[in-house]
């Protein structure tokens, strides 16, 4: 009896993997039984990057991720780069999207080395937590057979569709954008860590400039709110007092000092005016009062640094 019983758990414990064809299945679909690449788990998508080059329209790249945060996503096509934040609300899109992509079913995919002449890419979906991404690659789209060149062209659709549809609802909002579309300052000291951003995001009303703080290492507190046409012109106003633009370029440091402070911060207007500024010990004129002032600002959307 006691033998019966160890045989029985014996083949419960046994794996009841069989070994896929490397031929065509009996439904007629392709089947290589070689790839390297996962089944997609159940979990949210973090980031969605396809890039697809031949030598007839050169390379058109997409991506949707999330960045600091924010969910970003942006297009490069014949050498004009797009790229936009978006609301957070567009996750449950993506997400959506990326379920109609299957990248699953691309399982049975071989990777084919560059071919000249030929369409190739590189997809990668990345996700939230730490679960390794999903990644394709192929040098040469013809070497799939019809039934998975369909299912890649189908997936292809559906995301460059995606992300061209919220582009081109950017592209009619362009007239919501504020006179500051950037603003990025972070302040590192030995004991403190602290960041005031200003970024333009596209909501369903247009673009709304959000004003953003962090502060502290490791995992920081973050804080944000949306910020109101007449605070976005305050801070513009305190742009021109400190004569900010003319801090483009400063890049200065004191390399004597160990454990100092430093600052970065860049700067972009609708315009297409840039500023981008840095240092360590050493800071352009009335810094410490442009710091103090930015504070407030943020302290009046209640984004103050926890102490």
């Amino acid at each position: 009896m006691k033998k019966l019983l160890f045989l029985l758990l014996l083949v419960m414990l046994l794996p009841c993997n069989v070994p896929a064809e490397n031929a065509r299945g009996k439904d007629g679909s392709c089947m290589s039984g070689q790839s390297e690449m996962k089944k997609i788990q159940a979990g949210q998508p973090h980031s969605l990057v396809w890039v697809v080059s031949d030598s007839k329209n050169g390379t058109i790249s997409y991506e949707v991720a999330m960045q600091d945060g924010k969910l970003f996503v942006e297009r490069s096509k014949g050498g004009k780069k797009t790229g936009i934040y978006v609301h957070p609300d567009l996750l449950q899109d993506f997400a959506a999207c990326v379920r109609e992509c299957r990248l699953e079913e691309w399982a049975d995919f071989l990777e084919v080395k560059k071919s000249a002449g030929r369409a190739g890419c590189y997809v990668e979906l990345g996700f939230a937590d730490k679960r390794a991404p999903v990644s394709f690659r192929t040098g040469d789209l013809s070497a799939l057979c019809d039934e998975q060149l369909a299912r890649y062209k189908k997936a292809e659709k559906a995301f460059f569709s995606f992300a061209d549809a919220v582009l081109a609802r950017a592209e009619k909002a362009q007239s919501t954008v504020p006179a500051i579309t950037e603003f990025f300052m972070v302040l590192s000291g030995p004991c403190s860590n602290e960041v005031y951003e200003v970024y333009c995001r596209l909501d369903k009303t247009g673009f709304v400039p959000v004003a953003r703080t962090e502060s502290g290492y490791g995992t920081p507190s973050v804080q944000e709110a949306a910020a109101a046409d007449a605070w976005i012109a305050d801070f513009a106003r305190l742009l021109d007092k400190y004569q900010v633009t003319g801090w483009n370029g400063f890049s200065e440091s004191d390399k004597d000092v160990l454990d100092g402070d430093s600052f970065s911060m860049r700067i972009s207007y609708a315009g297409g005016q840039k500023v981008q500024a840095s240092g360590y010990m050493k800071f352009p004129d009335n810094f410490a009062g442009f710091r103090t002032d930015v504070k407030g600002l943020f302290d009046r959307l209640g984004l103050t640094r926890d102490e």
